[in-house]
Parts: C-alpha cells; structure tokens; sequence
C-alpha cells in the first residue's frame, strides 16, 4: 500500500510534466507522499511492523503446505500428507507444556 502510494505519485507527476498545468492533479500529488509517510509512523507507532513480517511468512509456509498437500493427493501418499498435517499441528501448539 505504501509503494502503491509512492509509485502513483511518481506516475501522477510524470503526468504533470507531460500535460499542461492541471491543477487537480496537483492536490492528489502532494498528498501521497504524506498519505504513505502517515501510514508508515501508524505501523511502527502501533508496533504492526512484527505483525506484518509474520503474516507473509506464515502465508507463505501455507502456501508451501497446500503444495505439498497437493502433490501427495496427484501421488495418492496419504501418509505423506497425514504426516504434514500433524506437523503443523506440533507447531500451532504452545511448547511450554
């Protein structure tokens, strides 16, 4: 969302330079850059910088996981993916037990 807003201003001005002075486009120009430097102090105010890191690497090893999960069904290896599964329940529980 941040580069989204960074790209879009950097589009709008290449626009800018290109079209004779639209002052419309002026406004949405100034404000993206301040509209992402916003966005960036909430996220590391708020501390969701930890947050975000451990979405996408979860997204990802789930990603990984509906693969293999995938693959073991085109193979028929029932306990491959049996064994997959009980794995990520191991790691979903809490370890101090």
């Amino acid at each position: 969302m941040i580069n989204l807003l960074f790209v879009a201003s950097f589009i709008i001005a290449a626009i800018q330079l290109a079209v004779p002075t639209l002052y419309a486009i002026v406004i949405p120009l100034g404000l993206m850059p301040v509209l992402a430097g916003l966005l960036v102090g909430y996220i590391e105010k708020m501390g969701f910088h930890g947050y975000i890191k451990s979405a996408h690497f979860m997204a990802a090893l789930y990603t990984r996981a509906e693969e293999h999960i995938k693959r073991g069904f085109v193979r028929g290896d029932l306990n491959h993916i049996t064994a997959l599964i009980v794995e990520f329940g191991k790691g979903s529980t809490p370890r101090n037990r």
